[in-house]
């Protein structure tokens, strides 16, 4: 039982300073915090920065809990947590950062979710 997050980071910023912070409003359902990260193909995505952060932190002051980068493979994991919810967010150079809630619910399926991205 594991979220099986399939990150769509397809929008190029237009400069490196135009990142904006994408949140999805959706919330998901998880024992564990793992996944892989995609393009909007499909393709696997290496050297994603995935951070465990506060839920309430802005995209300038962000209290991070845990970090990874995602592999060769798109793939990333932090386990189990214990927390009632957690945050992710996703970001690459020259992509928008992405952030999703996840709630701890030990009966959860696995999830594949793609995020939107900006418009």
């Amino acid at each position: 039982m594991r979220l099986l997050a399939l990150v769509a980071l397809a929008l190029w910023s237009m400069t490196a300073n135009a990142t904006q912070l994408i949140v999805d409003q959706r919330p998901y359902y998880a024992r564990n915090i793992a996944g892989t990260v995609t393009d909007s193909v499909g393709y696997a995505m290496a050297g994603v920065t995935v951070r465990m952060v506060r839920c309430d932190s802005s995209i300038e002051h962000v209290e991070v809990l845990k970090q990874t980068v995602s592999d060769a493979h798109g793939a990333f994991g932090f386990g189990r947590f214990s927390a009632g919810k957690a945050c992710l967010r996703f970001s690459k150079d020259g992509f928008d950062v992405v952030q999703i809630t996840v709630f701890r619910n030990q009966d959860a399926l696995e999830l594949a979710l793609k995020l939107p991205v900006a418009t």
